[in-house]
């Protein structure tokens, strides 16, 4: 099925609710600068990110975006304390 929104985002974090393969994890991706749309756009700071270079997303990752993963996908050991 084909879904379209538009969300304009001001808050610090914000939540997304919805059920399963509702395409909540595809859309998080895809405003992460993870994975580029199909179609349509995804703008930060007046920028269409999936216009950007792989370096310039990686750069704006880094930058302006943070993730907190339901799963555990780092590696054993890649945490140490202090």
């Amino acid at each position: 099925s084909r879904v379209s929104t538009s969300a304009r985002i001001l808050a610090t974090w914000f939540l997304l609710m919805g059920p399963s393969g509702a395409g909540k994890s595809t859309l998080l991706t895809i405003m992460g600068a993870l994975q580029t749309a199909t179609s349509g756009k995804v703008e930060i700071d007046g920028q269409d990110i999936s216009r950007l270079k792989e370096k310039d997303r990686s750069r704006l990752r880094l930058n302006k975006l943070g993730f907190i993963f339901a799963a555990d996908l780092l590696k054993p050991g890649a945490l140490l304390d202090g």
